[in-house]
């Protein structure tokens, strides 16, 4: 049996795999013709995982250590 995938779910997911691929959100916001960023904000949401990595790659503390060696 196929899955019942609706327009909102298939904009939603696309619009998930933009931005765990980095790709910035207003690129996002205007492929998805939002008028206001905020709206894009609401409508993506970010997998735990990938803001585990942000994160991990872009940890302050990471920077403080390598100035100090």
């Amino acid at each position: 049996m196929a899955a019942h995938v609706t327009p909102h779910m298939f904009r939603h997911t696309f619009a998930t795999m933009l931005l765990e691929d980095d790709v910035n959100l207003r690129y996002i916001q205007s492929l998805l013709g939002h008028s206001s960023v905020k709206t894009t904000e609401r409508y993506t949401h970010v997998a735990h995982a990938k803001q585990r990595e942000v994160l991990r790659r872009h940890n302050p503390r990471d920077a403080v250590r390598a100035a100090k060696i």
